[in-house]
């Protein structure tokens, strides 16, 4: 009679060991699945910092052709170390210099455009043409004027693109980031208090970035940078943040 009486409480015991871990279970879903559906707001803020630009980054492009390869490179390597002494004449630090790209291409004769692969490449070849890219950091601005009329007269390459930049992206990109946190956050008192709401912590921060990766990092192309007297003006660049951030809601 023991015996029996042992074995039904530890049956009794085995049905209830399950039921009750399964009660334990669902309380805790209940506890989590109250805390994931609290009320909250979110909502977007943006920043930015206006400076002076105090660096120039330019592009330029080597050209030459030749009826040869080997002469149409010797071309380009003489004319790329000219373009070399003018950026050290003007305190461009090699450093600071980067061949970006070089390139060699075959010139045909002229033909159909509509004949196929073979013929096209079967045309007479005219020559070659070998470019160099490069790039050049200028880091003093009151040269750039100069260096940049030089260089339009050099018959050793073309100015493919300048840009005015800042020196301290990050340093202003952070100033920027703080702006926009503030922003997003008086935006949403203003929003919730509208409501006879007040918020809580924030429970999401995210940095919005732009389809090229990066915040906008103040720089500008230098086109539009000439004033009145078609001297050279800097004016000023733009360092820009954006924010999302969610509030709990109160």
């Amino acid at each position: 009679m023991l015996i029996k009486t042992a074995s039904f409480a530890l049956f009794f015991i085995a049905i209830a060991g399950p039921a009750a871990s399964h009660a334990a279970s669902a309380g805790a879903l209940a506890a989590s699945s109250g805390a994931a559906s609290a009320p909250t707001i979110t909502v977007q803020g943006t920043g930015g910092v206006s400076v002076a630009p105090d660096q120039a980054v330019i592009t330029l492009d080597s050209i030459r052709f030749a009826s040869q390869l080997d002469a149409a490179k010797r071309a380009n390597d003489t004319s790329t170390e000219r373009v070399f002494e003018l950026m050290r004449r003007y305190g461009i630090q090699p450093r600071d210099i980067q061949t970006q790209k070089v390139s060699m291409d075959i010139l045909r004769e002229p033909g159909d455009r509509d004949e196929d692969f073979e013929l096209r490449y079967s045309r007479p070849v005219r020559g070659y043409l070998v470019s160099r890219k490069m790039i050049a950091l200028l880091t003093d601005l009151r040269r750039f004027e100069a260096f940049y009329a030089e260089v339009l007269q050099s018959a050793d390459c073309e100015v493919g693109n300048v840009v005015l930049e800042t020196s301290q992206p990050r340093k202003y990109r952070d100033m920027a980031r703080e702006q926009a946190i503030r922003a997003a956050r008086e935006k949403a008192v203003a929003m919730s208090g509208a409501l006879g709401q007040t918020i809580g912590k924030a429970v999401n921060i995210t940095e919005e970035i732009d389809r090229y990766g990066s915040s906008t990092n103040g720089s500008i192309e230098v086109g539009a940078r000439v004033d009145d007297t078609g001297l050279f003006a800097p004016g000023q660049v733009m360092v820009t943040a954006s924010v999302s951030v969610t509030f709990v809601l109160n």
